[in-house]
């Protein structure tokens, strides 16, 4: 670029004219002006600068997200539970919605347009009654984690806040996902037991549970492709959240509704002015929870379509899934060996889901940021280091989390 072309002036300016490095810098500066000025006319160029300018926005606005989902105190840590358990209940509701459309045997495009209304209608609730979803985390904090991975940390403090930044995010990944998977189990068996008793029969037929079931499994089915799939599309949902803020802040929603005079006299500027406010700060929310509801719904659809084999495992949606077909299916051809499989399955799914997600957020992240690889491997040495040396706070938050764990400062605000 042209620091780089700079550079070589300089060094061309500070050498004698008959040293042979001269001519070798002017052969190097003549090479640089040439690739700049066929990268000017590149579409490829073109595309990956617009690119990398939107990912650094996405970066920056889901960053800024990102540091609500990182818990860094045991009374953080505990409400991180709640709100995700609150995510397990309304996940019971949306998975029996999801079978109540199923069984409308309605056409291809409107059987995924139900799906799509129905996911996320209730991730929007989620995010009204402040409850959480687990998966859709790590694309999230992952932009919050990129914000520390600096090419100047080298000492050994710094260092260290970031192993300690990485320990609050995964025990924080860890305590949502025991929230979505631990409620939605016992909400969605309760549920059944109540349908059962006031309709006569389980949610689902024993038949249809029997095959789910078996769709489930973990090698004999591709559920693990499935969840991996997942996952990617968890990340994808991200580029709509990053999107709607972008578009919001561009277009200066919320300062319009601030100072429009109808909404003034009808609401009073102060009320206008929170609106406007509450907009800037759910509009990447509602982008992404609409995202992730189309994609969850429409992905299996499209592969109905192609005649490809694609469906979607999302590790809280499952875990109803398999409780309802649990209770449907005759109890006597319930096996040890069938529970240890499915419990094995919701692993798989659950570590699919969270690692691809944030594999991909991260390494978005890191291009945007421009962190170098050496500083990256440098740092990720530093974590695996430290979980093996001592994996407890990586899943819990130790004693003195309110006076030996400092807050590392928001990267987006």
């Amino acid at each position: 670029g042209l620091l780089r072309r700079l550079e070589l002036l300089l060094g061309i300016a500070d050498s004698a004219p008959e040293e042979a490095d001269r001519f070798y810098t002017v052969r190097l500066l003549l090479i640089e002006i040439v690739r700049t000025r066929i990268a000017r006319r590149s579409v490829k160029s073109l595309l990956g600068l617009n690119f990398d300018l939107f990912s650094r926005k996405l970066v920056e606005h889901a960053g800024e997200t990102g540091e609500h989902y990182i818990t860094r105190t045991r009374r953080e840590y505990w409400q991180m539970f709640k709100a995700a358990a609150g995510g397990g209940v309304m996940t019971v509701v949306t998975t029996m919605a999801k079978f109540a459309i199923g069984a409308l045997k309605l056409p291809l495009f409107f059987e995924g347009l139900a799906a799509a209304l129905n996911f996320s209608l209730s991730f929007l609730a989620m995010q009204a009654f402040g409850f959480i979803l687990a998966t859709k985390q790590p694309s999230m904090t992952a932009s919050a984690l990129a914000g520390r991975l600096k090419n100047d940390q080298h000492d050994a403090s710094k260092i260290s806040d970031f192993v300690t930044l990485v320990a609050q995010i995964t025990r924080s990944q860890f305590i949502s996902a025991l929230g979505n998977v631990g409620i939605c189990i016992p909400v969605a068996w309760a549920t059944d037991w109540v349908f059962e008793h006031l309709v006569g029969h389980h949610v689902l037929s024993p038949a249809y549970a029997l095959h789910m079931l078996e769709t489930f499994h973990p090698w004999h089915s591709l559920t693990v492709f499935y969840a991996a799939l997942t996952g990617v599309l968890l990340w994808l949902s991200s580029f709509g959240a990053g999107w709607l803020q972008n578009w919001v802040i561009f277009r200066r929603i919320p300062e319009a509704i601030a100072t429009d005079r109808t909404l003034q006299n009808l609401m009073g500027e102060k009320r206008a002015f929170d609106l406007g406010e509450s907009i800037r700060h759910n509009a990447a929310g509602w982008g992404g929870n609409i995202a992730i509801g189309f994609l969850l719904a429409f992905v299996p659809i499209i592969g109905k379509i192609f005649g490809v084999l694609l469906d979607v495992r999302h590790v809280t949606l499952t875990s109803g899934s398999m409780t309802f077909a649990f209770r449907a299916i005759n109890p006597e051809s319930i096996t040890p060996y069938m529970i240890s499989m499915m419990a094995l399955s919701l692993l798989l799914i659950g570590t699919m889901n969270f690692g691809v997600s944030l594999v991909c957020a991260l390494y978005i992240a890191i291009r945007a940021r421009r962190v170098s690889r050496s500083r990256f491997r440098a740092l990720t040495a530093a974590v695996r280091r430290s979980f093996f040396r001592n994996p407890l706070p990586f899943f819990f938050p130790p004693r003195e989390a309110r006076t030996t764990e400092a807050a590392p400062p928001a990267s987006g605000s």
